[in-house]
């Protein structure tokens, strides 16, 4: 492989025009194909074999006006100010206010206008007004599509909503919405916070202004090339409305951090040779061949999404993969191009003050930590594995839920909360389905007397049944006490279901549970069913691809394991902050459960990413103790010529994640700080300091693999073994014995 990379180095290097001529086509190309074959993303949250969806199902057939419930809706929360009910004197008047100001909304049908009403009186009041009179609900549906993620709404429409709630607010009242009315929220720029920090780094390891812009450049190449590609593939697939938004975050950190590591063993073999396009080819065959199987492993992670049989999971993980190939092929032809076309450029003007490995004569603190790390090693095992097992001990109090609501959302949902209780915004939907009406009606009868015994539903929480047009099928609401994600509600919906098939069994009718809890907890149920298969899949094809790298068993095994310590030390620090308030930096209202598809889709993503450091920094251990150096030599080496460049590329990670934790949503905060909190255990501890210092207290052990195994897996020149006699005749001098291929060449 090494030697194939090479050619592709020297060559991008040498025909950089032709290259570069080659990518501008192809972006402006499938550009253009995009803009004419695109369809709308759209979000498919398919549960296959759920029983809530099969109910939904039902629902849907026998009452078609319930397919309503696509259209955008809102909640208007109304609440006294002073205490007294809504219905008396002042209070009542700022309530009629606001409904009369409501009825002015353009996107109405009649029959929706006409439904607007003063929720303080019958018939409105039933079920909308609290028990004490003080706290009122409007429902609001609009007559509008959902187009993606456009809900349809207009300007128009918001503006009104929100001339009403400043009426009721004048007036004296708390008044608050929630849902598709709701003005939108400016969220801070992440992604530039992101490229900002990357671009400091940047000038940073390389002192040079061009050389620091290059690996940005080739990154905002592939985000090109690749989005244009999923644009194209909504022409043929349902692809959800995150599916860009990751691939344009996974893509930027990736494309940034690959490019980083080929620029930089560029510069380091400009030290040994003044023929750049051999510099680069051997760069590209190097550090290339890093690049190309840390690519697989994170597109491993996220393709094995798939066997979640969540679509949107696998929609937003294989649209991730197509930006991370793109970013390896960038960096394996797009960058020696731009450092063809620049030449010697390329680290001119150095910018005065700022370090660089050619100018310095000192230690480098890469090779001060890898020397003690390598004389002492034990000591820095315990301490990060104690660092790790710290920050994990709260794992024990992780909860998993599905709340979705939007920060925008959370102050009228907190004031319906206290008023009506959690449940009432997500009730459980019971339908019954006969062939005639007698059966409806008797299955109906039977199920209104066993759900009136069962624990954990509000008060008068049993509404229905609710017949059909035709009378053959029924629908009965079942209001939990508590919310959708706590165990009492999730015993409940098992005791539900199983009056539910009870009945069904002995009237051989159809009676299903159906409504956003029950859905919630078929998606909960589905995602932490196949985490395991997930993990199997993911790090069994990671641990193969590893031996064939590194050619140990063990080094895969250490790394596999370091992983499981990080990821269960950043669900800890997670638990801490989102559920427990930490610092104070989460608010009361916006802690609770974490969002139970992050733990699998955290594992996928940082999974990969953590083997890019394995593979970068410990191929190059591998390529030096392959070539004849001590165990601890090659740790030293290796340690060395990556810890820097190691570092910048995970502080670039960091900063890409980090600047989602400034968002106004709790649930871009979650994933931002659980992203940037994995690859701060996992980069700085893990790779840079439990995983080299094991591998000292190993010795050759560290490379150990039977026989057999060796003779069975392919061999791939990953170190460069073919490429040491032509850097050798390219810096004038004939390769030193433990640079030839003898010693241990054939390990």
């Amino acid at each position: 492989m090494a030697s194939f990379l090479y050619r592709i180095g020297r060559f991008s290097y040498r025909r950089w025009w032709l290259v570069l001529l080659l990518w501008i086509i192809a972006t402006i190309g499938l550009g253009s194909l995009a803009s004419v074959v695109s369809k709308p993303f759209e979000d498919d949250f398919d549960l296959p074999g759920s029983r809530a969806v099969q109910a939904q199902e039902v629902i849907l057939r026998e009452f078609p006006s319930a397919g309503d419930a696509d259209a955008p809706t809102a909640t208007i929360l109304l609440q006294s100010g002073d205490g007294r009910p809504l219905a008396e004197g002042a209070n009542h008047a700022a309530v009629e206010q606001v409904v009369a100001k409501l009825q002015e909304i353009p996107q109405f049908t009649a029959e929706q206008r006409a439904a607007v009403s003063d929720p303080t009186q019958a018939p409105a009041a039933g079920g909308n007004l609290s028990a004490d009179g003080t706290v009122a609900m409007i429902e609001l549906t609009f007559d509008a599509q959902r187009d993606g993620a456009d809900t349809g709404v207009t300007d128009e429409t918001i503006a009104v909503v929100s001339q009403a709630k400043d009426i009721g607010r004048a007036a004296g009242l708390v008044v608050e919405s929630a849902g598709t009315a709701n003005e939108v929220v400016v969220e801070p720029p992440a992604e530039l916070i992101g490229i900002a920090v990357a671009i400091v780094v940047m000038v940073i390891t390389f002192a040079a202004l061009l050389a620091a812009a290059m690996p940005l450049g080739a990154a905002i190449i592939g985000i090109a090339v690749s989005t244009s590609l999923i644009s194209v593939g909504t022409a043929f697939l349902t692809l959800g409305t995150s599916t860009t938004g990751l691939a344009t975050m996974i893509g930027l950190a990736v494309g940034i951090d690959y490019s980083l590591f080929v620029i930089s063993r560029y510069r380091s073999e400009l030290a040994l040779t003044k023929d750049r396009a051999h510099a680069a080819g051997v760069a590209v065959g190097t550090a290339g061949s890093a690049v190309v199987f840390a690519g697989a492993t994170v597109v491993i992670a996220l393709v094995a999404l798939n066997v979640t049989g969540m679509s949107f999971l696998a929609q937003m993980g294989s649209g991730a993969a197509v930006t991370v190939i793109l970013a390896v092929l960038v960096a394996l032809t797009v960058l020696p191009a731009l450092l063809g076309m620049f030449k010697s450029w390329v680290f001119k003007p150095r910018i005065p003050l700022l370090w660089t490995p050619e100018k310095n004569r000192r230690s480098t603190v890469g090779t001060r930590v890898g020397a003690a790390l390598t004389a002492r090693p034990l000591p820095f095992v315990l301490v990060g594995v104690a660092v790790l097992v710290l920050a994990a001990l709260p794992i024990g109090k992780l909860q998993l839920g599905l709340d979705v609501a939007a920060q925008s959302d959370k102050a009228a949902l907190a004031i319906e909360h206290e008023a009506f209780g959690e449940g009432k915004s997500s009730p459980l939907v019971v339908v019954v389905d006969a062939a005639d009406v007698a059966g409806t009606a008797a299955a109906s009868e039977q199920f209104t007397s066993a759900a009136a015994g069962l624990p954990h539903i509000a008060s008068n929480g049993v509404i229905g049944p609710v017949p059909n047009p035709d009378g053959t099928a029924a629908q009965f609401l079942v209001i939990p006490a508590n919310g959708p994600s706590t165990p009492e509600t999730t015993a409940l919906l098992e005791q539900v279901r199983q009056v539910a098939d009870d009945i069904g069994a002995a009237t051989g009718t159809f009676v299903g549970v159906g409504g956003v809890a029950a859905i919630q907890a078929d998606f909960s149920d589905t995602l932490t069913g196949k985490l395991p298969l997930y993990l199997v899949v993911v790090v069994g094809l990671a641990f193969l691809l590893l031996m064939i790298v590194f050619r140990s068993v063990i080094v895969p095994l250490v790394a596999s394991l370091g992983f499981l310590l990080s990821i269960a030390a950043t669900f800890g620090a997670t638990v801490g902050f989102f559920q427990d308030g930490w610092l104070g930096w989460i608010e009361p209202d916006d802690r609770g459960p974490i969002m139970v598809f992050m733990p699998i889709f955290l594992i996928g993503i940082v999974f990969g990413l953590a083997m890019d450091y394995q593979v970068f920094l410990t191929s190059r251990m591998r390529e030096e103790y392959h070539h004849g150096a001590s165990p601890k030599d090659a740790i030293r080496t290796g340690y060395r010529a990556g810890a820097r460049v190691v570092t910048a590329a995970a502080v670039i990670m960091i900063s890409v994640f980090a600047g989602f934790t400034l968002s106004t949503e709790t649930f871009l905060k979650l994933m931002g700080f659980s992203m940037a909190a994995a690859i701060v255990f996992d980069a700085f501890v893990i790779r840079m300091i439990v995983v080299p210092a094991v591998m000292a207290m190993l010795g050759d052990r560290a490379w150990w693999m039977p026989r057999w195994l060796d003779r069975l897996l392919p061999r791939i020149d990953v170190e460069g073994e073919r490429l040491r006699p032509q850097r050798a005749a390219a810096v004038g001098e004939v390769a030193p014995q433990h640079l030839t291929g003898s010693g241990r060449g054939v390990r």
